[in-house]
């Protein structure tokens, strides 16, 4: 999840050359089932898709055009949503799932604008005139936000202007100072990038990944952030100008007015690991949930509260986890029987999240430890298990 914010020049200089480097014979197609998913139908009339980012925290996909309006829909492409920003939008990155404000790449005049959800406003425009200055280019292309603890803002931006094919990295005030708009850029990368075409890049923080999308060439490119390069692919269409992976699914916007969903095998390489995490909140709700996964596996959750979880931990026969066969064979009959707690199909993204209301609250758990894990079953029958998540009842 963290960024080396000293790396990050190096970083992306390598990846992008190293974009450059790659083979013809390196080009393959994409791995999962083609031509993909058409989501496209509920946009609006003449709308071109100019960039797109997956919600986390909202589980949709957004997705903005030049002619200022911004969308989301399920990750089926249903139950569409719109909202008039402004003009000539290009980019669109969620910066913190939490809250309510996303971030839109526009042009003419160069900005990026902080737009509140909840709302339904803009809460502030960040003028980009003072870190363009060399830069060619006139339109905020491509941006994703990278995520950095570290970091007071929480992490940075990367940005593409159209016509340089260079990305910036930019810091905004999203938590020192609620009011101010001023942009801090931090590094300008300046690679022979004329073969590709930069029109659309995400950050994937499961797998600390880029994913670089090319308008003119068709190509996908995943890189690390230490710059090797990992995948490059070719994709049906052209005129690719966003990409947002989400779990085990990559959207990919078009301009002709076509955003396609594409699944990805389940491999530490591309989807990441399967999460399972266990918390309770201020209001003493449970929450259940289980990403990483496959779209529409089946998962069991299986909880215990083995002593020897805490004496030997990940020594148990399920996967690490300490469980007695017969509680075992209870939860699993619990999930089978349609118990979301226990069992049952991930969403389209390969997730699951559930709430116990005032779970917090039970008097027979209070006190107690329990471990619990996630497994979901793969094609072909293989079986793919979570972390061991621990909680303590209060």
């Amino acid at each position: 999840m963290k960024t080396p914010t000293a790396n990050t020049c190096l970083m992306r200089a390598v990846c992008l050359l190293t974009i450059l480097a790659l083979p013809l014979s390196a080009q393959a197609p994409f791995p999962g089932p083609l031509p993909g998913v058409q989501l496209g139908g509920g946009l609006l009339t003449g709308f071109e898709p100019a960039g797109a980012d997956w919600h986390p925290g909202q589980l949709r996909l957004f997705v903005v055009d030049d002619g200022g309006f911004m969308m989301s829909m399920n990750p089926d492409g249903s139950s569409t949503e719109s909202w008039y920003v402004d003009s000539n939008l290009g980019s669109v990155t969620v910066a913190d799932p939490s809250s309510p404000f996303i971030y839109i790449g526009a042009a003419w005049p160069e900005r990026i604008i902080e737009f509140d959800l909840s709302a339904n406003l803009t809460t502030r425009v960040f003028p980009l005139a003072n870190v363009l200055t060399g830069i060619a280019g006139n339109d905020v292309t491509a941006m994703t936000f990278v995520p950095n603890l570290a970091n007071p803002e929480g992490g940075t931006f990367l940005v593409e202007f159209n016509g340089e094919d260079e990305l910036v990295e930019l810091s905004l005030p999203l938590k020192s100072d609620p009011t101010s708009t001023t942009v801090t850029a931090l590094s300008t990368i300046e690679p022979n990038v004329s073969n590709f075409d930069i029109s659309g890049i995400d950050y994937v923080e499961q797998t600390g990944t880029l994913f670089i999308c090319d308008d003119g060439s068709s190509l996908v490119v995943e890189c690390t952030l230490t710059g090797a390069g990992i995948n490059m692919w070719t994709l049906p269409g052209i005129a690719q100008t966003g990409i947002t992976a989400a779990g085990c699914q990559v959207f990919v916007a078009h301009e002709s007015g076509s955003v396609m969903r594409y699944t990805v095998p389940s491999t530490p390489a591309n989807c990441g690991p399967l999460i399972y995490n266990v918390s309770i909140n201020a209001n003493q709700d449970g929450l259940v949930s289980l990403t990483g996964g496959q779209p529409q596996a089946l998962y069991g959750l299986f909880q215990s509260n083995h002593p020897n979880n805490a004496t030997q931990p990940g020594g148990g026969w399920l996967q690490g986890l300490h469980i007695t066969s017969g509680d075992f064979m209870l939860q699993m009959s619990l999930g089978q029987a349609g118990s979301p707690m226990f069992g049952g199909n991930l969403d389209n993204t390969g997730a699951l999240s559930h709430t116990i209301p005032g779970m917090g609250t039970f008097p027979f758990l209070s006190g107690q430890t329990f471990w619990g894990i996630g497994i979901q079953l793969l094609p072909g029958n293989q079986l793919d298990a979570s972390n061991i998540s621990q909680i303590t009842f209060p």
